[in-house]
Formats: structure tokens, C-alpha cells, sequence
């Protein structure tokens, strides 16, 4: 399994939680969207999971999935969405280097 991590600066982490769990939801193709009791998000992708953490300082994502490719999707995924739905905010979303688990 490769995983890879970002951070990004907000103070308004669990907002964009709330919002995106809200996205991904009501995505087709049997992407499941979870909510847990602590304000985390996990989304399965059915390959692939990411992992949405909101901190007291910035949101914490964690993504993981078998092979580059797949793990390329939600990055770009997840990025993308973050940064639309934070435009005013100037969301930035940088992932780190995928490692294997």
C-alpha cells in the first residue's frame, strides 16, 4: 500500500470537512463517504481511501491506495475539490512523497 500526507493551513479545517463529506456522498460509482464520531472523514474509494483529519490549525490528509496511479487520483481529487470549495480562503494542498506501508 502506498500512502501519502498533506496539511493544509486553515482555521477552518471542519468546515471543509463537513462540506466535502457532503461532495462525496453523493458521488457515483460506489465511493463511500464516513463520517466518524471525532470530525474525521474517511472516503473509500473502493481502491483507495483518504482520510480527512480537521487539527486546531489546518486540515490533515492522508491518502492511500495500491499503486501510483490510483493514488494520483485522489490526490488530484481531493485537491482539486479542497481548493474549489476554499477558493476564498486560498486553500493550498501539498502533498508529500508517497512511501509504501
Amino acid at each position: 500500500m502506498l500512502v501519502c500526507e498533506a496539511f493544509v493551513d486553515t482555521d477552518r479545517a471542519q468546515r471543509y470537512v463537513d462540506q466535502l463529506a457532503k461532495h462525496f456522498v453523493h458521488q457515483p460509482g460506489g465511493i463511500l463517504a464516513q463520517s466518524q464520531g471525532d470530525g474525521q472523514l474517511l472516503v473509500d474509494f473502493g481502491w483507495g481511501t483518504c482520510n480527512m483529519r480537521p487539527q486546531p490549525d489546518g486540515l490533515l490528509l492522508r491518502a492511500e491506495a495500491a499503486d501510483t496511479e490510483k493514488l494520483g487520483w485522489i490526490q488530484r481529487g481531493v485537491a482539486d475539490r479542497l481548493v474549489r470549495i476554499g477558493r476564498r480562503d486560498r486553500l493550498v494542498v501539498r502533498w508529500s512523497a508517497a512511501t509504501a506501508e
